[in-house]
């Protein structure tokens, strides 16, 4: 593993999972006020309801490594909709986003390419995937689902207690390991 890749993670992660409540309320709202694709919708609803599927690829409650992966979920959504739709994306309302994009950068030299192509098809699949029986389109298309959603997901944001300071190289070693077992 590359020494630099290696301290930017451990630097950054922290920050993800801090930051957790915020990204997830920023990312219902562009949803929300923001006159989007619907595939830009879809890929950020997508993002936001693997929070809620009850097996992911890292058990929520799982040390320090349970929401890694949701963060990194997010940022990977969040880079399909800068990857398709950056040239229209303004900095004062999008700026986050291309945050939380180019954020993800940074983890394909750390995961390879193989797992990485695993991890990118995974998220498409999610597209199509149910969590507590509804698709990323169920939510878009019906206002109760979304209302409910939006609602669950506001619950989370309040309870959340990302409290994680730091991290080592074993939370590496761990979190590369989940996505082998899972993606395999």
């Amino acid at each position: 593993m590359n020494e630099e890749v290696k301290n930017i993670l451990l630097e950054k992660i922290p920050i993800w999972l801090k930051n957790l409540p915020e990204d997830l309320s920023y990312l219902m709202n562009l949803i929300e006020t923001q006159d989007l694709e619907h595939d830009a919708k879809i890929a950020l609803v997508t993002g936001l309801n693997y929070l809620f599927k009850t097996i992911d690829l890292i058990p929520d409650g799982l040390d320090e490594i349970g929401y890694i992966d949701d963060c990194i979920i997010l940022r990977i959504v969040s880079r399909e909709v800068v990857d398709k739709y950056g040239d229209r994306l303004n900095d004062e309302v999008f700026g986050r986003l291309k945050i939380m994009a180019g954020d993800v950068d940074i983890l394909k030299p750390e995961l390879g390419e193989e797992l990485w192509s695993k991890l990118l098809n995974y998220v498409e699949e999610l597209k199509e995937m149910p969590s507590k029986g509804r698709t990323s389109e169920d939510i878009l298309k019906d206002k109760n689902t979304f209302n409910q959603f939006k609602t669950e997901l506001m619950t989370f944001v309040d309870s959340y207690e990302g409290k994680v300071e730091s991290i080592d190289e074993k939370t590496l070693v761990k979190l590369k390991a989940f996505l082998e077992a899972k993606l395999s």
